[in-house]
């Protein structure tokens, strides 16, 4: 189980991942990326967003050890 504070840090690097995969989704090209390169990404930014809904999850209910 981790500390609030780890859980915290753990959000702020998933956020910042989050919001450069989505930079890169938006500015991709089919003449710039190869489609399969957009697929890993766009997989990657669903698993990233699903990491931060349960961390955030986990905060709201209070599941951390102080």
């Amino acid at each position: 189980m981790y500390t609030r504070k780890e859980i915290e840090k753990k959000l702020k690097n998933l956020r910042k991942r989050t919001k450069q995969l989505e930079t890169f989704l938006e500015q991709a090209s089919p003449t710039q990326v190869a489609t399969f390169q957009v697929e890993r990404w766009n997989s990657e930014r669903s698993c990233t967003i699903v990491k931060i809904n349960s961390l955030e999850s986990r905060l709201e209910r209070g599941e951390y050890k102080n």
